[in-house]
Order: C-alpha cells, then sequence, then structure tokens
C-alpha cells in the first residue's frame, strides 16, 4: 500500500490506511471498514464516521494522532458536513475497493483462495 498525497479543505497531506490505521478505524466506528465506507457513500454517514475516517487516514499517512484530532477538529467545523463525507469516501475507498495491489490477492487467484495458501493439507 503506498501513501496517497491529497489537497483538501484541511491543506495538502498523506493519506494512508494500512492494517494499523484501518484497525484504529474499525475500533473507533465498531464497524468494518467498508460498512464505513458504505454509509458515506449512501449519506447514511454519522458525523463521527467522517471524521475518524479522515483522521485515520491523516495518522496512517505519518501525522501524529494528536496534530490528526486537532486538524479534522478545526477543519469539521469550518467546513459543510456533506463535503467532509465525499472526501472521506474518496480517501477510504481505493483502500477498501482496489486490492490490485495487494499480493494476497491476484488474477491468477480463484475467489477465496490465496497465493501460497494449500486449501489442501499436505500428505505428511
Amino acid at each position: 500500500m503506498r501513501k496517497t498525497v491529497r489537497n483538501w479543505q484541511g491543506g495538502e497531506h498523506a493519506f494512508l490506511f494500512d492494517y494499523g490505521a484501518l484497525r484504529g478505524l474499525e475500533d473507533a466506528r465498531d464497524a468494518g471498514a467498508y460498512y464505513t465506507l458504505q454509509r458515506l457513500m449512501s449519506g447514511l454517514f454519522r458525523l463521527d464516521d467522517v471524521t475518524d475516517v479522515i483522521k485515520f487516514g491523516l495518522i496512517g499517512g505519518g501525522m501524529g494522532e494528536g496534530d490528526a484530532r486537532r486538524l479534522v477538529t478545526r477543519v469539521a467545523g469550518e467546513v459543510p458536513l456533506y463535503a467532509l463525507a465525499l472526501f472521506a469516501a474518496s480517501i477510504l475507498g481505493p483502500f477498501t475497493l482496489d486490492n490490485a495491489n495487494d499480493p494476497a490477492i491476484s488474477s491468477e487467484s480463484s475467489p477465496g483462495e490465496h497465493p501460497g495458501v494449500s486449501a489442501t493439507p499436505e500428505a505428511g
């Protein structure tokens, strides 16, 4: 996974949803990352769905937790919530929907099959 640098209402920052950031988001929202993305995309989101996505993306991108929290809180008070929700979906979506760079998923694998993992135990 690579960081993505985006210019948004809070400035230009790096965002990344590595496993640590995704776990933090899932724990904070008590929901899977894809479920949170669905809420953002459907318009059925909560305020913290929006702010937590952006905060954990910033943390994954290298920003300290306190700095990320303060920045998101400031921007959330200045920008319409729906605009932030669209941005949050745009940064989370590629990390949850695009598996092209994930070595555990390749075009050579069948659905549910992972490279290097045998479906049957080897005879011993």
